[in-house]
């Protein structure tokens, strides 16, 4: 470990030196502190099993940065601008009875590479990039939840901001690796798949109110048909986004997502080997607020729909021979302000997921997290902000014998409840 961060720390360093103040950006993100659970030991995190997502303040079960460092390596009169940008990332779980990864001293986790890429704007704005890039990423801040993020991970090559007149347009290729394992450790095969994405952005239908419409499309290449003879060639995925700014004091953005095929996993990657039967449709509704200058915040509802395959990645068995499964999420995050460095967060999460063809029973679980916060300002995105939390969960049998008796990493036993509390830092710069 000590080797790779002298590595990393030689390469900052060597970015800073060539760099000046014009052309160089140092941004970054980081959450941590201290944790711990009712029954004792370490933080553990609630999440109902199969979901894609979980709420996450006050259970966020991770140390976690990011440091974004990007140079402008090229500038000329013609408006030719070059750049390139390097992120390094370093992750621990911190779900161990000492919080540390396994180990008892320093920690052993992560570090490794979320971005690497460059771009070439040309004059009147459009930019050729190619690399491994945050592309034009789709979330639900309260969530941590990408739910539109086709390259995450994997390398891409594109070009965006193309003006239409009537929107922008953005055309880009990435690879994504299918992976199926065998009944042995050797038993390997890996699946290519092409996904090219074409989106147009920034559509106004209405005052402050704009479209984003994107097709992304899931291409199998793989050689002599390593993922079976069976699977789908093309696989869609549609997405439809409508984005209303200034609304209560915030936004409010309102998407519908359809997949099929390989691509009916989404954001989650391909369904490697897939045929045309599996499918997946969605709705996400969010709402950033600030009312009166005092009371900031998140809802967020999110219905999930799929058939022939199972969202969460579970097992068919432990869903009673599901064939599919509806999931419904509701996620409100307020906040009141006492002053401009003071406020008391609230964060629930209801979350219920029903199986299609199943002799099994809806999962359900319910968490709240109560948080007084120091923050530097006002609104749902003010940071930094320290926060004392406390964090309880209750689920039924149902979502208990879904995830073989290990909610919240088992901490809990048998016990359909738990309670974790803890100090967390989360900034972004």
């Amino acid at each position: 470990m000590g080797i790779r961060y002298s590595m990393m720390v030689a390469a900052t360093a060597a970015l800073l030196a060539a760099s000046n103040a014009s052309a160089f950006e140092f941004h970054g993100y980081f959450r941590d502190g201290p944790g711990w659970n009712s029954k004792g030991g370490g933080q553990v995190c609630f999440a109902m099993p199969g979901s894609e997502f979980k709420a996450r303040l006050g259970n966020e079960c991770e140390h976690y940065y990011e440091f974004s460092l990007s140079e402008q390596i090229y500038k000329d009169q013609n408006g030719v601008e070059a750049k390139v940008e390097w992120m390094p990332a370093y992750g621990l779980p911190t779900t161990t009875p000492a919080g540390s990864g396994g180990n008892f001293g320093f920690g052993t986790g992560n570090v490794y590479t979320q971005q690497i890429w460059g771009g070439i704007k040309l004059p009147g704005g459009t930019t050729v990039w190619a690399g491994q890039r945050y592309f034009r990423r789709h979330n639900v801040e309260g969530l941590d939840w990408f739910y539109w993020n086709p390259y995450q991970g994997n390398a891409a090559a594109g070009v965006e901001d193309i003006d239409l007149g009537f929107g922008k347009l953005a055309l880009s290729i990435g690879r994504v690796d299918a992976l199926t394992v065998g009944t042995t450790p050797v038993d390997v095969t890996r699946g290519t798949y092409m996904r090219p994405e074409a989106r147009i952005y920034g559509i106004p239908l209405v005052a402050n109110g704009t479209l984003e419409l994107g097709v992304d499309v899931d291409i199998a290449y793989d050689q002599g048909s390593a993922l079976g003879a069976g699977r789908t060639g093309t696989s869609p995925w549609f997405t439809a986004e409508y984005f209303q700014d200034k609304l209560l004091g915030g936004w409010n953005k309102l998407t519908f997502q359809y997949a099929s095929g390989a691509a009916a996993g989404m954001n989650t990657g391909v369904v490697g080997g897939a045929n045309s039967d599996p499918k997946q449709w969605r709705i996400v509704e969010q709402l950033v607020f600030l009312l009166g200058n005092d009371v900031s915040g998140q809802l967020a509802l999110v219905y999930q729909d799929s058939s022939n395959f199972l969202i969460g990645g579970l097992a068919s068995t432990a869903a009673g021979g599901a064939t599919g499964e509806h999931i419904f999420s509701a996620e409100l995050r307020p906040s009141y302000h006492f002053n401009d460095y003071f406020k008391f967060q609230l964060d629930g999460l209801y979350q219920t997921v029903s199986f299609k063809d199943s002799t099994a029973s809806s999962a359900n679980m319910f968490k709240l997290t109560a948080a007084p916060t120091l923050v530097t300002g006002r609104g749902f995105f003010a940071r930094p902000e320290i926060r004392a939390y406390v964090t309880y969960a209750t689920w039924n049998d149902s979502a208990q014998t879904l995830a073989a008796g290990n909610i919240a990493s088992g901490a809990f036993g048998s016990d359909k409840n738990g309670l974790s509390f803890g100090v967390q830092m989360e900034t972004w710069f």
